[in-house]
Order: C-alpha cells, then structure tokens, then sequence
C-alpha cells in the first residue's frame, strides 16, 4: 500500500511540475482571425483557414476545427446544461 501510495505522489509531482506554467494569451504574428467571430487562434500545424466555415482545416487527413461563439453565458446556454445532455442522451 505505501508503494502504491509513494508511485501515486510521484506520478502526481511530475505530471503537476511538468505543466506549463504561465499561459500567454497575447495576440501574436501567429494567431489568425476565424471569420464571422472575434476568435484568433494559433492553428495547429498543417492547418489552414477554413473554406466555407468558422475555423480550420486540413485537407490530408479531412480534419476540422470549428469555431462558434455562444451569444449569451455559458451557463444559460441550454445545451449545455448537465440536464437537458442528459434527456439528449436519453432519446
């Protein structure tokens, strides 16, 4: 039991000190402006600017990352509430 215990806080000191530390959200040469939103992102690599949609793309694997903004709190859009996922799921 200690040896599980003793591998669990050393997994967990190195997975904690591991992280990256600070998070720079400052507009950069490399962010782009996804159309029809007030998003930039940085997109990963071999992706361009979406065609015909809000994100991007890459064409060799058929891969996309949308991007829409949600016109109210995150918390009062209801899709998103624990409940109605729920009763989504259900049906």
């Amino acid at each position: 039991m200690k040896k599980l215990l003793f591998l669990f806080l050393c997994f967990f000191t190195l997975e904690t000190f591991a992280q990256k530390r600070s998070i720079n959200n400052k507009l950069g040469t490399e962010h782009i402006f996804i159309s029809a939103t007030k998003i930039a992102l940085v997109p990963p690599p071999n992706f361009a600017k979406g065609v015909g949609f809000s994100g991007f793309q890459q064409a060799e694997t058929n891969s996309s990352i949308l991007v829409a903004e949600i016109p109210a709190p995150f918390a009062l859009v209801g899709v998103f509430h624990q409940q109605a996922l729920r009763q989504q799921l259900a049906n």
